[in-house]
């Protein structure tokens, strides 16, 4: 496998550098934290150069917080200096992956994400035609990225990149009528989970189903035909906006208009119309 090498002097280029800081800044443009960083640029800049250069930067660490909308779980938010360096490296490195992933991972990629995924899903389904012996296999890993063996990680990244300075998810949903072959699967990716990559499978999560009314996936419900929104994000949402409709009538619009992008993917439900009518 051929590996890239001598990206350091591209990854810390003058116009990298400006171009991730503009990046940083562009969502969440007025919360504190941006605002400071904005407003310190030229010294974070230099600073961050310098220490990257030299090997010192070390990051500052997370900031973490509870949220209870779907679920309750912790949420670990890098502080702001440190995630300027993620989007310097990024920039980068990003590209490079990005070849290398299969065609059908879709979190976290331009031109991809979780409409394209529910897409897919529906055109694997349709495919399989109108039979009721329809299969469903989905996988689930365990807190994956409080999860990530950090050596393990770094012996993929150095199949893929030689400089040392560069060296410093999962949800997955299978259809099929075959079910035996989805078991055989199932066995060889808790195999590769749990003794190559050190993670544990969500046996909650993980299982084989038959195919009956829909499958929840990405943020909505598939059928072969149509995309429903999930209950839940309609309870939430719905929730959400009477609050907001309450004490923050700026939010509230943003709030609606954020529903209903959600909503001009897939089919309205008397659930979703009553959110909005009710909001």
């Amino acid at each position: 496998m051929k590996r890239a090498k001598h990206l350091e002097d591209k990854i810390l280029s003058y116009e990298n550098v400006i171009a991730a800081f503009e990046d940083t800044t562009r969502k969440m443009r007025y919360k504190p934290s941006m605002l400071w960083l904005k407003s310190h640029m030229e010294e974070v800049i230099i600073d961050t150069m310098d220490r990257l250069r030299d090997r010192t930067w070390k990051p500052v660490g997370f900031h973490e917080f509870m949220i209870r909308e779907p679920k309750l779980r912790k949420i670990s938010a890098p502080a702001v200096t440190d995630r300027f360096v993620h989007h310097i490296l990024c920039r980068v490195i990003e590209p490079i992956l990005d070849k290398k992933f299969i065609d059908t991972s879709y979190a976290c990629r331009k031109g991809k994400g979780m409409l394209s995924a529910c897409k897919r899903v529906q055109h694997n389904l349709k495919s399989l035609g109108d039979s009721n012996d329809i299969y469903v296999y989905r996988i689930d890993i365990r807190k994956f990225f409080h999860s990530i063996d950090h050596e393990v990680l770094k012996r993929i990244m150095r199949r893929h990149f030689a400089d040392d300075f560069v060296l410093w998810l999962l949800d997955v949903i299978i259809v099929s009528k075959d079910r035996e072959e989805l078991t055989f699967l199932d066995r060889k990716a808790r195999a590769y989970i749990e003794n190559v990559l050190h993670l544990q499978v969500n046996k909650k999560k993980t299982h084989i189903t038959r195919y009956l009314h829909g499958i929840d996936f990405a943020g909505y419900r598939i059928t072969p035909w149509r995309l429903y929104p999930r209950k839940r994000n309609v309870k939430a949402a719905g929730k959400r906006l009477r609050k907001l409709r309450r004490t923050n009538v700026p939010k509230y619009e943003a709030s609606m208009q954020s529903f209903l992008g959600y909503m001009k993917h897939c089919a309205w439900t008397s659930n979703a119309t009553r959110a909005i009518m009710v909001a």
